[in-house]
């Protein structure tokens, strides 16, 4: 029998003072986004105000990725909740699970997620008229009369919702909350029952098994039957995960080769990250995890490297954790801190931007010339020209997500600046808690920089990385007390280490 040995990576993180400005940061963009990102029943949304005064919102735009941004801040309150033990976040944890059960109940086709669902007036249905070959404009019925939602569902919102939702159940109390752990358990029996069926299509409310990016590619179904399998404690998903990987180990590689998306659709490298964040931290012990690990750092983590990405680089410090370091560990906690410091100040409003002017790589420059002579090829690969090395967040381009647009734009960004127009703010607080979570930064406030002592728990499991303190209240100096459950320090309020 193979025997995993786990090899715990201490993760060292910057100033104290680091910590709080990110922290205050972090507040920030989570007070402006209560306020104004997650109206009505929750779900995410872009802010068109009356002016710049950030006031009076006069419409809600983007609904159509409502379902996967809101799945990347659920997964997010679930980390903060977990890191801090705020009961904010745990109400935000609850309120936003109630809003992805919505989505799926309101389409009345078992399986089947709307991409949004909202009031059936302004300022949520400004936009969301039917479109020509996109989404569709649906009315709610039963329960749901006086509300609309969006159809066409693609497969990047099933993404969002599976991650979000298991990030979610994981922080939900089991006693307090056993009502919507089961919900959320049923509803992934629900949503897996139909792929099942349609062999892992999407069906949609009138029967048809094709759309938009409709097909569930294996890596992807790997993703979540793990996380259904977690979640549910049913050995039918596991069972069906075995022997799916069975099949798929030998392609693996090909099947999540990232460096395509470097190129073309680079917000596919973010879909990326959210499947292995689940896989690298769900993925059962032994040999074959650290097969996946290894798979990852050569098919995904090499072509995002260096990319000034927070997001990507806290996933990657959090497989480092799992399976056994990784050498450049300090300087990606480093360029963590860097990119969160000058990411835009909450409210993020949309900004016209010129970056600077970088050295172009020339395989992009190759193959927009060629694929320019041969139309038939660049309908399937359009490919641009683009920057050798990535902009730093300080000289990007602005976007509502900024982690899934690529670095490597080139000078002019063709936006114009509208600061009646703001951004949920999911990506800093996305990236900010997930460093957290894998020990990058601390909070900021005493949690996991102070010599603190954790006679009333910070948090669902104590929270802290790499403070002194000690869970006992009875504790001696060195006494390595059982309760201290912290990953690094040594167990003792009393050593001023």
């Amino acid at each position: 029998m193979a025997v995993a040995i786990l090899v715990v990576v201490v993760v060292p993180r910057p100033s104290v003072a680091d910590d709080r400005l990110l922290a205050d940061k972090a507040a920030a963009y989570q007070e402006f986004f209560e306020a104004y990102h997650s109206p009505g029943p929750g779900g995410v949304v872009i802010v068109r105000f009356e002016d710049a005064d950030f006031t009076e919102p006069n419409c809600y735009k983007s609904l159509g990725d409502s379902a996967f941004f809101t799945g990347l801040y659920l997964g997010a309150q679930a980390m903060r909740y977990e890191a801090t033990g705020d009961e904010d976040a745990l109400a935000e944890v609850r309120r936003i699970a109630e809003f992805m059960h919505q989505i799926l109940e309101v389409t009345y086709t078992p399986g089947y997620i709307a991409r949004y669902v909202g009031p059936d007036r302004m300022p949520f249905n400004c936009e969301a008229l039917p479109i020509e070959g996109g989404s569709e404009h649906e009315p709610g019925e039963n329960d749901y009369v006086g509300s609309f939602w969006l159809d066409d569902t693609s497969r990047d919102q099933y993404v969002g919702w599976f991650w979000g939702l298991t990030r979610a159940f994981d922080v939900l109390r089991p006693e307090e909350d056993a009502a919507l752990r089961e919900r959320i358990q049923d509803d992934f029996r629900e949503v897996l029952a139909m792929f099942v069926e349609t062999d892992w299509r999407i069906r949609d409310q009138n029967g048809r098994t094709r759309g938009t990016a409709y097909f569930i590619e294996n890596f992807r179904r790997l993703s979540w039957l793990l996380q259904a399998s977690h979640v549910t404690g049913d050995t039918e998903f596991r069972d069906r995960f075995d022997e799916l990987w069975a099949m798929e180990k030998d392609s693996f590689f090909a099947d999540v080769w990232a460096w395509p998306n470097k190129y073309v659709q680079y917000y596919g490298m973010n879909l990326l990250h959210l499947e292995f964040d689940a896989m690298l931290r769900l993925w059962p012990e032994g040999a074959d995890a650290q097969f996946v690990y290894d798979t990852w750092l050569a098919a995904v983590r090499q072509y995002v490297a260096g990319a000034h990405n927070a997001w990507f680089d806290a996933v990657y410090l959090g497989g480092c954790e799992r399976f056994g370091g990784c050498p450049d560990a300090d300087a990606v906690a480093d360029d963590i801190v860097k990119g969160l410091t000058d990411f835009w100040d909450a409210p993020n409003w949309r900004r016209g931007i010129t970056a600077s002017e970088l050295p172009l790589d020339p395989f992009s420059v190759w193959a927009d010339e060629w694929l320019a002579e041969h139309p038939l090829f660049e309908s399937l690969w359009d490919i641009d020209p683009q920057t050798l090395q990535a902009h730093e967040v300080a000289d990007r381009c602005w976007d509502p997500f900024l982690w899934h647009r690529s670095p490597y734009h080139t000078a002019e960004c063709d936006l114009t600046e509208r600061k009646n127009r703001t951004a949920p703010g999911v990506d800093f607080i996305l990236a900010y808690w997930a460093a957290v979570d894998n020990g990058a930064i601390g909070t900021g406030d005493g949690i996991a920089d102070d010599d603190d002592d954790d006679t009333a728990d910070d948090g669902p499991s104590d929270g802290d990385n790499d403070d002194d303190d000690d869970d006992d209240s009875g504790y001696e100096p060195g006494d390595g007390a059982p309760m201290d459950d912290e990953k690094s320090d040594d167990g003792d309020d009393g050593c001023g280490c």
